[in-house]
């Protein structure tokens, strides 16, 4: 592929594949969706062939979207997978129960700064799901 096929491609699919991987990370699935925000960022402001402030609304759209799926998830399946399978990472009863206090306790402000922490950041909105968060405190 030549540098101008891709930079046609990236034009035409950029705010999708954006949309797409930033809502992806958000519902805790692990893709390199920073990565490609920030080339899509670099891409607008070089060439202007995709506008910044589009993008910038597209990827909070796909964040909030992901964020809500994965809470979502995390409400639904969280617990009984937890409780199945959680002693096999480390996860006993009481870990799972300081995990609850700490989310009764700390939730918004451990939603915000867990996506600071790599590996775990995408996972926020499965945590907060799986801890019973109140959804709008959430959100």
């Amino acid at each position: 592929m030549s540098l101008d096929q891709f930079t046609s491609e990236f034009a035409r699919y950029g705010y999708v594949a954006t949309f797409v991987s930033v809502m992806m990370a958000s519902a805790g699935i692990p893709v390199p969706a920073g990565e490609l925000l920030l080339a899509a960022a670099a891409f607008a402001a070089q060439t202007h062939q995709l506008n910044l402030g589009l993008l910038m609304l597209v990827a909070a759209t796909g964040g909030a979207i992901g964020g809500a799926l994965g809470y979502s998830v995390g409400r639904t399946f969280g617990a009984a997978t937890l409780m199945r399978y959680g002693r096999y990472v480390g996860l006993g009863p009481a870990r799972v129960r300081l995990g609850q206090f700490l989310f009764i306790q700390y939730g918004g402000w451990i939603v915000i700064f867990i996506r600071f922490i790599a590996l775990v950041g995408p996972f926020g909105g499965v945590l907060a799901g799986l801890n019973r968060m109140h959804a709008g405190r959430f959100m």
